[in-house]
């Protein structure tokens, strides 16, 4: 065998050896791509499940609060109602009224 003919052949074989490598590298490559994808999927599911959770939160803390208030403004209407005050029945209603909405029970439909 020439030097040449060895020469051609450990290039070949350097060549085979090198696109192997490659190819493993870029399967690996996409592995790892993959895999930070669904990292970030899961992420953004959690993200938006804590969203609703917390929105969830927030809705309960202001039907508790309006709730409150209702039954403040109806312990108020009922103690003046029995009271001898000076305070008309509209200066109370209109007190109890605040923008109108706070008195009125939320009604939630299915």
């Amino acid at each position: 065998m020439t030097s040449a003919e060895i020469s051609y052949r450990e290039g070949s074989i350097r060549g085979f050896e090198w696109r192997v490598q490659r190819k493993a590298q870029l399967e690996e490559d996409a592995r790892r791509h993959q895999l930070q994808l669904e990292r970030e999927e899961r992420q953004r599911q959690q993200q938006l499940e804590q969203a609703r959770i917390d929105r969830l939160l927030d809705e309960a803390t202001s039907l508790r609060r309006a709730n409150d208030i209702r039954v403040y403004i109806d312990a108020v209407r009922n103690s003046l109602a029995i009271a001898a005050t000076s305070v008309s029945p509209e200066e109370i209603e209109r007190w109890s009224n605040i923008n109108g909405r706070l008195h009125k029970p939320i009604v939630l439909t299915r």
